[in-house]
């Protein structure tokens, strides 16, 4: 019989962490494994590997930060699926997901803590070691947030490191004059990348500032912006009071799989990153990189040679790499073939899914013989 899993996830939108659960997914084996996903928040579309089962995929419609009927549902949910394991996704799915578990003694808990934020609060720290007692394991991405996960008090035993694992993507054939077509961009255009929540920490307006930069010196660079969240009614304001509505365009929620290969540079502008998988990704498309220089970054860039680093808010340092990588299409062409070489062996799919498998048939095996 297979082994049922419940993967709880606080909301499918298009962020890095919905994208590891999909890949998860979609390479797990179904005779061995069988995957159930739960979303916390109701979501207009479901990924494409959620759609083609849909009798799979569950959403609990949760409204406001904390919500009593919801977990009530994921109760019932639960109650309704029996799984052997409950693997949680993110802090909302932590917190709802494993606080539901407790009732269902025969179920392995697993959560997924991709978090290291600057400053968080007591209460959710005091959450996360409470819940830890209770779970079997608690993967992270990387030594970086299994560090910060120390300082925050959770047990050295239960944590595990996986990393995350990227796909191959390809360029679509005739994406790129469509998508140009649509956003009404000049065919000979210059793209520029950059994806994820539209929060404070992404800081998106050191990217619409380098742009600004850029416009002055060069009449063919366009910025796409693949995200939303609580800034992007803010950064949309701060686009038009700077008047570069016609060179920074932002597609919201939208599926960025298409979009990625295209692309001629991707930013990551960010002050704080647990695990830039929207950076792996791109990289592993074969798109040359621009990024800040974090800590979690340097397992991906090494500047000069497989991408650019500057410092947090550095703006013209991210106009100015981005100049020389458009003007010498020979360097862009090497640091990318770099950069893909990189990611993919440093993010490696099959690795992360092997992982996973190897842990889940670990409990499985405990249990069996706890019989």
């Amino acid at each position: 019989m297979a082994t049922r899993v419940l993967q709880i996830i606080g909301s499918l939108d298009f962020g890095g962490t919905t994208r590891q659960l999909t890949q998860l997914v979609k390479q797990l084996p179904a005779d061995e494994f069988e995957t159930h996903v739960c979303s916390l928040r109701q979501i207009a579309t479901a990924p494409a590997v959620l759609r083609q089962n849909p009798t799979r995929f569950t959403t609990v419609n949760r409204t406001r930060s904390w919500d009593p009927s919801a977990l009530i549902r994921l109760g019932e949910n639960v109650r309704r699926l029996r799984p052997d394991i409950i693997h949680t996704w993110d802090f909302d799915a932590n917190t709802y997901g494993r606080a539901t578990a407790l009732g269902f003694h025969r179920c392995h808990l697993i959560a997924s803590d991709r978090r290291m934020a600057v400053a968080e609060g007591f209460h959710r720290r005091w959450i996360d070691r409470w819940l830890a007692r209770y779970t079997q394991r608690i993967i992270v991405p990387n030594d970086h947030v299994r560090n910060h996960c120390l300082a925050c008090g959770l047990p050295t035993s239960k944590l595990e490191v996986i990393r995350g694992g990227v796909p191959h993507r390809k360029q679509l054939k005739g994406h790129r004059k469509k998508l140009l077509h649509q956003l009404g961009i000049p065919p000979h255009a210059r793209l520029i990348g950059a994806s994820g929540p539209m929060t404070w920490d992404r800081r998106y307006k050191d990217l619409v500032w380098a742009t600004e930069i850029l416009k002055v010196i060069r009449k063919d660079v366009h910025l796409l912006i693949i995200g939303d969240g609580p800034q992007s009614s803010q950064l949309r304001r701060f686009r038009d009071q700077v008047q570069i509505q016609d060179r920074v365009h932002l597609l919201g929620d939208c599926d960025p799989d298409p979009i990625l290969p295209i692309l001629d540079c991707y930013w990551l502008g960010s002050s704080c990153e647990s695990m830039p998988y929207e950076l792996a990704e791109v990289m592993a498309a074969g798109v040359p990189v621009v990024a800040t220089n974090l800590p979690t970054v340097h397992d991906l860039i090494v500047h000069g040679e497989t991408g650019y680093l500057v410092q947090v808010g550095h703006r013209a340092g991210f106009s100015s790499w981005t100049n020389v990588l458009l003007n010498d299409s020979v360097l862009a062409q090497r640091i990318a073939e770099a950069g893909q070489k990189q990611a993919l062996m440093r993010y490696n799919l099959q690795t992360m899914v092997n992982h996973h498998m190897a842990l889940y048939r670990l409990l499985m095996r405990q249990t069996a013989e706890n019989l």
